[in-house]
């Protein structure tokens, strides 16, 4: 009986030794694209404004610190010179945006049209409707963009929204106040990404 335990043991080692260890590859990487001191953005009727505009960087390409986002530096498996086995090529591309606070100005109801650009061949689109003189919040969720590749490093994931509207509206984005429950913590605007290895 303890031979058998004994030789069981002995495998029980090797499966463990032969086994790589999760901690060596690079995982979800977040980043947070930031802005402060924004203004309110009047929509002109029937009229496509840009409202958010930036780039995402492959995680080994020199320009990953481009944007304002929560990392002190690239991820530590995705410095020079590249591992692929512990940072690979390709990643996924997921980005949440912060919800839009539309405000309808006039008399009338109307509809407010938001559009995500990429540099994929479609457009997420999403649309609500705003009663005359109310505050109405729009939101996408979680949208996946495609992918980025290391071996790609000047090529980035463009991420562009839009929003128009049918009446005269205004999109509430004012972060310059300061914030009333967390004196000196600045009011933020912007998206979250998560690349996903691939």
């Amino acid at each position: 009986m303890r031979a058998r335990l004994w030789r069981l043991s002995i495998w029980l080692l090797v499966i463990v030794v032969a086994l790589p260890l999760s901690s060596s590859a690079q995982g979800v990487v977040v980043l947070s694209f930031l802005t402060g001191a924004n203004t309110n953005v009047a929509l002109t009727p029937n009229v496509e404004t840009l409202i958010w505009d930036f780039s995402v960087y492959p995680p080994a390409s020199p320009n990953f610190q481009q944007g304002q986002h929560i990392l002190a530096g690239a991820p530590a498996a995705c410095t020079q010179p590249i591992d692929p086995s512990r940072c690979p090529d390709y990643w996924a591309v997921l980005v949440v945006l912060t919800p839009i606070t539309i405000f309808n100005d006039s008399s009338r109801s109307g509809v407010v049209t938001m559009n995500v650009y990429s540099d994929n061949s479609y457009v997420y689109q999403h649309r609500i409707t705003v009663a005359a003189r109310s505050y109405v919040p729009i939101s996408a969720g979680t949208l996946s963009l495609g992918y980025i590749m290391n071996s790609a490093p000047d090529i980035p994931m463009p991420v562009r929204v839009s929003v128009s509207a049918t009446e005269r509206m205004t999109v509430v984005r004012d972060t310059g106040q300061p914030s009333a429950l967390l004196p000196g913590a600045p009011r933020a605007w912007g998206a979250m990404v998560e690349l996903r290895p691939m």
